[in-house]
Parts: C-alpha cells; sequence; structure tokens
C-alpha cells in the first residue's frame, strides 16, 4: 500500500536537483504513509489486542477481557464493544509516525543516489548494483528511521492496547510518552529496540531486496 502510494504520487511530480528530490521523497513518502495509516490500523489495533491478551488475562484475575479467536473477529468486537472510532485509536500517533517509512525511504534513495555516483566510470554507465548492497540499504535506511521514531511507536502500541477504562487515564500520545518518562527515564522510551530492530531491519532489508530485483 505504501509504494504503491508513493510510486503513484512520484509519478505525478517531477524535480531536478539532488537537493529538490531528497525533499519531494520525503514529503511523498509522508504523505504516503498517512494513507497507508488511516487504511491499515485497525487492523494493527486488532492485531496488538491479540499479542496482547494473554498478558492482560494472567495479570487480571477476574477474567473480563474476551478471548479474541482471529483477527476480523477481533476488528468486529472492538467495533461493536468500544465503537468504530476505536479501530482507530493512537491515529494521531500513526500520523506521526508516517515520518519513519518517509524518513527509511529519504535515507534509502539518498544512499542509492550516493552508490550510483560512486559506480560511475569515466563515461558516465554506472555498474549494477549487487542484490547484497541493496539488502545493507534497505536495512541501514530502516535501522536510522526506527531508532529516531521508536519513542513514538512504543507510546502507540501502549494507546492501542488500551481499553476505555484505560484511556480515562492515557490521555493521549504524549501524555503517555511523558508517562513513560516519569516511571522508566529516557531509557523507558527505548524498551525492546533490540528485537524490534531485529525485526524491522530484516523485514526492509529483504523488501527493499525484492523491490529492486
Amino acid at each position: 500500500m505504501y509504494f504503491y502510494t508513493f510510486h503513484g504520487l512520484k509519478k505525478l511530480t517531477y524535480t531536478t536537483g539532488v537537493k529538490h528530490k531528497v525533499f519531494k521523497d520525503l514529503l511523498l513518502g509522508y504523505f504516503a504513509g498517512i494513507v497507508n495509516s488511516l487504511l491499515t490500523t485497525p487492523l494493527w489495533v486488532a492485531n496488538t489486542r491479540l499479542k496482547l491478551q494473554g498478558v492482560k488475562r494472567r495479570n487480571e484475575s477476574d477474567e473480563k477481557h474476551t478471548h479474541h479467536r482471529g483477527l476480523l473477529a477481533t476488528v468486529y468486537h472492538i467495533a461493536k464493544q468500544e465503537g468504530v472510532l476505536a479501530l482507530w485509536r493512537g491515529i494521531q500517533t500513526s500520523f506521526l509516525l508516517s515520518a519513519n517509512p518517509a524518513i527509511q525511504f529519504t535515507i534509502y534513495e539518498s544512499i542509492k543516489r550516493f552508490v550510483h555516483i560512486f559506480k560511475q566510470d569515466k563515461m558516465g554507465n554506472i555498474r549494477e548494483t549487487k542484490s547484497s548492497e541493496y539488502f545493507i540499504m534497505g536495512g541501514v535506511a530502516k535501522a536510522i528511521a526506527t531508532i529516531i521514531t521508536y519513542p513514538l511507536q512504543l507510546a502507540q502500541c501502549r494507546l492501542r492496547a488500551s481499553q476505555d477504562n484505560l484511556l480515562k487515564h492515557n490521555k493521549g500520545m504524549f501524555h503517555m510518552l511523558l508517562q513513560i518518562l516519569k516511571e522508566k527515564g529516557v531509557i523507558g522510551l527505548y524498551k525492546g529496540l533490540e528485537a524490534k530492530l531485529i525485526q524491522t531491519v530484516l523485514t526492509a532489508a529483504l523488501m527493499f531486496l525484492v523491490y529492486e530485483s
């Protein structure tokens, strides 16, 4: 969804000069991220509930939380019990996190331009880029983007997992970030970063490898 939107918008625009291309990649990447978030957030909210339901049942003695049996069933249950808008819980954070793929794709395109310049011979011909190089470029770009935006991702995950009774205390993303800072300090904002990097960097590296093949 993200790539389709990004390249669809890119075909509608034309810029010259490296600086203009970098700015356009960042802007179009951000807008593509917003479109992607609007369409996929309900699935991510349900996905988070499915992942965390076991934790909630172990930590609470009244067993009051419904045991969801599948992704679509969870989407339906949330919409029915909490309202349709609950499926877009944390969407404000998603809009901010649209900077993640935008930063990722901008860094990737910038690295790729630099590599092409480095590979260019005196005749202006560019040597073919290897699959392993695309793999590394994609991984590096995603690692940088993830480190920059991880605190927002952590806050988003907590917002998505929140039930109505928790939302009375968690008023929004910035309130959540302040709460984490107060309880855990700066280190708390990067809790679980190692696992996230392993997952996202490998996924992005493989994605760009296939994308460029």
